[in-house]
């Protein structure tokens, strides 16, 4: 079942359920995967978040970060300023990064980890200025100029914010 209840106190103390999506359906479930794994690597290799977040800050500047690194940084953020800041970075780089389509897709790709990670620590109010800035949503290839269509990933990412919003 791809659904998951949310409980409401009606007047009369009934409870009622809505519903909407799981984890696993948003795909939530392999993005805390990651961050498990991820998490791994950099306390194996000794790295702190805070050493991930300042190389990737100093980088940026010198147009010498991977989209690799922002995922990373976002999968690996522990707290809310911790996303904050990749948040920051990331709309950064993406404004920063050109409009090939190969470009706006992995944009698009570490746009929904973003919004999965943000959506796991319930700090979607994150994600809310990105979703209304047209130039940012260009660039991660929103809506595919060729076709009108949404671009690779769009979906998913309506997917997760739709679940928060209607959690609301």
């Amino acid at each position: 079942d791809n659904m998951i209840s949310r409980k409401i106190f009606h007047p009369n103390s009934k409870l009622i359920c809505r519903t909407l999506y799981t984890n696993d359906f948003l795909s939530l479930s392999v993005v805390q995967e990651k961050q498990e794994i991820l998490k791994r690597e950099l306390k194996d290799k000794g790295l702190k978040h805070s050493e991930l977040f300042e190389n990737v800050k100093n980088s940026l500047p010198k147009n010498e970060v991977l989209s690799h690194d922002l995922t990373e940084l976002i999968l690996t953020s522990r707290s809310k300023n911790d996303l904050k800041s990749s948040t920051e970075l990331f709309k950064d780089y993406v404004m920063s990064s050109g409009d090939q389509l190969t470009v706006s897709k992995r944009n698009a790709s570490v746009m929904k980890d973003l919004v999965s990670v943000c959506h796991l620590h319930k700090s979607m109010d994150l994600i809310h200025p990105l979703m209304k800035d047209e130039a940012f949503l260009a660039q991660i290839g929103f809506i595919e100029e060729e076709s009108g269509h949404l671009g690779p990933n769009i979906p998913a990412i309506l997917n997760i914010y739709l679940d928060h919003i209607y959690e609301r």
